[in-house]
């Protein structure tokens, strides 16, 4: 999910079945407490490709700090990583791969993550 009105920048785990308010989002909503990221042999976030498949997880990124950023307290527990820093969101995807890279104003990337959708 990938939505833009905050100007902020951040991005949830993989997480599965919360719908309430903050103080309601606990451990069981990650279906993968990891980071996305590939590091020395462990492999990218992974999800089902049948669309069709209830509770696979969705990960949710706000990138809405690529004109303008403000301030807020970014402490939602669902987030693994939030960010005020003024920067695009660049999302190459290639087959059933999608890379997301949060690049600052110098090109230096601040957060990234992949998911590969398997058969």
């Amino acid at each position: 999910m990938l939505s833009g009105h905050s100007h902020s920048y951040e991005r949830s785990y993989l997480i599965d079945g919360y719908y309430g308010f903050t103080w309601d989002f606990n451990e069981t909503n990650k279906k993968d407490a990891g980071d996305g990221r590939r590091r020395r042999g462990r492999s990218v976030r992974q999800t089902r490709r049948r669309v069709l498949q209830a509770h696979a997880g969705a990960v949710y990124t706000v990138a809405g700090s690529s004109g303008q950023i403000s301030g807020g307290t970014l402490d939602h527990p669902a987030m693994s990583l939030s960010s005020t820093c003024s920067a695009p969101l660049v999302i190459d995807v290639n087959g059933d791969r999608l890379d997301a890279k949060f690049l600052d104003d110098l090109g230096v990337v601040r957060d990234s993550f992949s998911i590969v959708k398997q058969p």
